[in-house]
């Protein structure tokens, strides 16, 4: 298993990897958001590879003020999830963010079918909107406090 960062020649595989997961974790109506994000709204954005295929991903985006960033679009193969290459990624990207930056808060923003893996790493729901990202599929955002050093 490879974390590296994303490069514009993954794009196809990402897109991929999230039509691989609609409707079990996706809605439909997000893919025109993704390859908004991709091209658009990106700032820090890994792909984990297992024999060079890119098989998870997920970014990382700063808002509201320096101290506080965003994980965003967290994807991966339905053949590779419940094998822990999802928590990977977010310890790789928390670590990322220690070591680059002061931030005090971590936030998410995901749904009631990924909440429960935000929980594991620690997040804490802090809001929820029903049948925001489509019917079916709610916005559950959770946060993360950091300790300083």
């Amino acid at each position: 298993m490879v974390v590296r960062e994303f490069t514009q020649s993954d794009t196809t595989r990402v897109l991929e990897l999230l039509n691989l997961n609609i409707p079990s974790s996706f809605a439909e109506t997000e893919v025109k958001d993704f390859e908004q994000y991709l091209q658009f709204e990106r700032e820090h954005y890994f792909v984990i590879c297992i024999d060079q295929i890119v098989v998870a991903c997920g970014g990382i985006n700063f808002k509201n003020t320096p101290e506080q960033a965003w994980l965003s679009w967290d994807i991966v193969h339905p053949d590779f999830q419940g094998k822990g290459l999802g928590g990977s990624l977010v310890t790789h990207r928390l670590n990322y963010l220690k070591d680059h930056f002061k931030i005090d808060t971590v936030w998410v923003r995901t749904s009631q079918l990924a909440n429960r893996f935000y929980e594991k790493a620690g997040f804490k729901e802090s809001n929820r909107i029903e049948d925001f990202w489509s019917t079916g599929f709610d916005l559950v955002e959770m946060q993360l406090q950091i300790p300083q050093k």
